[in-house]
């Protein structure tokens, strides 16, 4: 195992036992306001966090690795279209230089339009904060330091929630902005 690897790994681990810490502390704590809904909660927020680390990893794989594969693809292909129009001639060369490049933009631009990394890059912030307000809890940092702190916790982490679908409908409005830049709609007239 590589250093990289096992510095991923390390981290990992360290985020497993902060959230094992948390969830004793969590069950432990005799808040006032929060009882039964506690639990609820806690596999609620115990879901979402196994989710969003499937998903980080799954879209950062698919948006490195998809473009990795591409760029493979078209160097192999530009490579063969050079091969054969040496032996064709410049007329081939374009012809193969014009085939390859129309596929190979379109390509590029769905992964473009799939979002794989902001996607990625936005469950992976989600997450940090997650766990930086389970290590504020864990060790009584403000805003835990008083109070009902369950309560200020379960505030907290849907506050955190709230934010991160307004990105996730930020970044759609202007997904479907780029797809449609370009195309003047108030130019088409009605029949």
């Amino acid at each position: 195992m590589c250093k990289r690897e096992r510095k991923k790994k390390a981290l990992e681990e360290r985020e497993k036992a902060i959230r094992a810490k948390w969830k004793e502390l969590w069950e432990q704590d005799p808040s006032a306001d929060v009882k039964e809904d506690g639990k609820f909660f806690l596999e609620w927020l115990e879901a979402n966090m196994d989710f969003l680390y499937s998903r980080r990893r799954w879209n950062k794989w698919k948006n490195y690795g998809m473009k990795f594969a591409v760029l493979l693809g078209i160097i192999v292909a530009y490579g063969i279209v050079f091969h054969l129009s040496y032996k064709e001639g410049a007329i081939s060369l374009i012809i193969g230089s014009t085939a390859l490049f129309v596929p190979s933009f379109v390509l590029y631009k769905w992964i473009n339009v799939r979002k794989y990394q902001e996607t990625w890059s936005r469950f992976s912030a989600f997450h940090s904060r997650i766990l930086q307000e389970m290590t504020k809890y864990l060790y009584r940092i403000s805003p835990y330091d008083q109070g009902d702190v369950k309560k200020q916790f379960i505030e907290s982490i849907i506050g955190l929630v709230e934010q991160n679908i307004e990105k996730f409908c930020k970044n759609m409005e202007e997904k479907e902005e780029r797809m449609f830049s370009g195309l003047d709609l108030g130019e088409i007239k009605e029949p």
